[in-house]
């Protein structure tokens, strides 16, 4: 029986996909935020001056 096959049955998503969610859940999360905290300002980093 494949991964897939398997997959399919249980309902579960492949890792690669569940990370790249979360990558882009929390970069939604972070985007939304108004304030000087280090996670926006770690985002936005343009590197040293």
């Amino acid at each position: 029986m494949k991964n897939l096959d398997i997959r399919k049955k249980t309902k579960v998503t492949e890792a690669l996909t569940f990370l790249l969610q979360r990558k882009w859940k929390w970069a939604g999360h972070v985007a939304r935020y108004n304030d000087d905290r280090w996670t926006i300002r770690s985002f936005t980093w343009s590197g040293p001056r």
